[in-house]
């Protein structure tokens, strides 16, 4: 009976082990692996619509608009989500909705649909402070198809994001769903 327990002892503490384990190592790939998406809020600013990306470390970005039909597309490197993939957007009259998607070279593509034209009038990260985590900020305002068309060419952020040239996503993106 004593050789039973003992048998039992040493089979929850291996158990145990090995759950804690696998809770390191969890904590370990959150902490030093893929950036995370933790959150997406848009709304007014000065009569601009900003949309905030929450992510639980600084990132690089790289922000650029689309056309037929007038998208914004925010790249970051390959991320982890905490929060839906894609969702409508009810707030304001310039986003629609968003989708995203890894694509090959280690990116994760953030595609805005828009229901009118606009042009990037900011883009830019701000640190963590306070309760506030790291973010990406990008402030749309609407303009002419003119201004729109004008603006399809101007990156803001890293253009050489993760290794992956502007150019090179670009046709990934165009033959996706994510365009």
């Amino acid at each position: 009976m004593l050789r039973l327990s003992r048998i039992f002892f040493i089979l929850l503490t291996l158990l145990a082990v090995s759950l804690t384990g696998i809770g390191v190592l969890h904590a370990q790939s959150n902490g030093n692996g893929a950036p995370v998406v933790e959150d997406i809020r848009y709304g007014l600013n000065a009569g601009k619509t900003r949309v905030v990306i929450d992510l639980d470390r600084k990132t690089p970005y790289r922000t650029f608009l689309l056309a037929d039909p007038p998208r914004l597309v925010i790249d970051l490197p390959q991320s982890e989500w905490k929060i839906p993939r894609s969702r409508p957007v009810t707030t304001g009259d310039v986003l629609k909705s968003y989708r995203s998607g890894d694509l090959d070279g280690g990116l994760t593509r953030i595609v805005f649909d828009l229901r009118k034209t606009a042009v990037i009038a900011g883009a830019f990260t701000l640190d963590k402070s306070g309760t506030a985590r790291d973010r990406v900020v990008v402030d749309l305002s609407p303009a002419s198809e003119n201004l729109f068309r004008a603006a399809l060419d101007k990156v803001q952020g890293d253009k050489n994001l993760s290794g992956v040239p502007l150019s090179a996503a670009a046709p990934a993106v165009a033959n996706s769903t994510l365009a």
